[in-house]
């Protein structure tokens, strides 16, 4: 949760600390409703991770986070 958060305000994580993010949601670790990863972005990720292909896996998260910050953008604003 602390790292999505830090994402969501445009802070930077760590090379070693998105690879174990990556590592963990083709895992399976984290409840996709709960960390708000469609069926669509989990399945890139996880593909992208298990072909050890790291701009594809960049990509997929970085569309990911693109369409959450699209979708809570309006709620964060009235929050504001």
């Amino acid at each position: 949760k602390d790292v999505l958060n830090r994402l969501i305000n445009h802070e930077t994580i760590s090379a070693a600390e998105a690879k174990q993010i990556l590592i963990n949601i083709s895992k399976g670790d984290y409840n996709k409703v709960k960390f708000g990863i469609s069926d669509y972005f989990h399945d890139a990720i996880a593909k992208a991770i298990l072909s050890q292909n790291p701009k594809a896996a960049k990509s997929a998260m970085h569309a990911h986070i693109e369409s959450s910050l699209k979708r809570f953008a309006p709620a964060a604003a009235a929050r504001n």
